[in-house]
This record gives C-alpha cells, structure tokens and sequence, in this order.
C-alpha cells in the first residue's frame, strides 16, 4: 500500500457520462498519507496520452497531505487547491500547493483556441528536503517559472529554472503567426 485516503468528499455528476464527460464538482480530501510512490508497470500497448473524454474538476482540495520520509528523507505535510477543465480542445488549469518544507507551486494555464486566448503562469519553488522535487525525481532545489500571454497567432512569454542556484534555463518564447522563436540560455 502507498496512499491512504481516510475519507472524501465527491460531488459529482454521474449522468454526464452520458456526453462523454467526467465532471466532479467538489473533490474534498481533508487527510489522505502518501507513504511512497508507487512502483508503475509500463504498459505494452500503445495509446494516446490524454483521455477521449472530457474532465471537469470545479473544486478540488487535498487539506492535510502526510508525505512519507520513504519519498521526501523526513515527513512532510502539504496541501493542494485548485481546478480544472479538460474539454471540447480547451485547457483551463488553476493549481495552488504548498507544504511545510516551503514547496511552493502555482499554475495557471488558460489555452482556448476557438476563443483565441493562450495565457501561462507557472511558478515552482522546491527547495531540497521539500516535497516537489522527490515527486519529480530530484532532491536538488530548483526553481522554475514560465509566464505569457497573448493568443494563439501571438504569444510573448519566458521560461526561467534554476538548480543550486545554477541557471539551467533562461529563454524567451514568442509565436508570431506559427513562427516561434526561442532566444536564451539553455
């Protein structure tokens, strides 16, 4: 065993399956203990990343995350909020964590192309001995930062992540009519 969820909270709309579509419109999961990460058996057969449904996530909020000393070296508390809406060729994600190590991580994606909007923001603080970085196969701290907007024929951003304070990635992104460019360090 590797979680354990105490209880949860879940409104949901069954029906929607109906129309193709996952839609969870609270997701309350007040204590839940994540004692290591678990061992994933690759699959052989070959499919699509995403779903072919649509994912409707309205509020979603995990207060008392125990992270096990097997993942991050010692206990760790963290917490998360946020939502979500995969459908329809739209992309809408708000995600806020934190944890008592000082992880810090904020995501805002908004990509809807019929409405011609792309905006990003993205911040990760992971300091070592914290949480993100023994999710992500790391306990070095990083740090990384991806912000723009625009739409889709035009996008102005930057991506920025240090590792021991050593700059890895320092770069400007555009998308000019389906010309991007990239210009930095990387």
């Amino acid at each position: 065993r590797f979680l354990t969820i105490s209880a949860a909270e879940v409104a949901w709309q069954p029906l929607a399956w109906f129309n193709n579509r996952l839609q969870i419109n609270r997701l309350i999961i007040p204590d839940l203990a994540l004692e290591r990460l678990p061992k994933l058996k690759p699959s052989a057969k070959k499919g699509p990343l995403l779903p072919s449904f649509d994912i409707i996530a309205r509020d979603i909020r995990i207060g008392h995350a125990r992270i096990g000393a097997a993942i991050t070296g010692k206990p760790q508390v963290a917490r998360l909020e946020g939502a979500l809406s995969a459908r329809g060729g739209e992309l809408r994600v708000e995600l806020d964590a934190s944890s008592t190590a000082r992880d810090m991580a904020r995501i805002r994606v908004e990509a809807v192309p019929d409405d011609n909007r792309f905006d990003a923001y993205v911040r990760v603080d992971a300091p070592s001995g914290g949480v993100i970085g023994p999710l992500l196969g790391t306990k070095r701290p990083f740090s990384a930062r991806i912000d723009g907007e625009g739409d889709w024929q035009h996008w102005r951003g930057a991506a920025h992540a240090e590792m021991e304070k050593v700059e890895l990635i320092d770069l400007v992104l555009a998308n000019n009519d389906g010309r991007f460019d990239l210009n930095g360090t990387l």
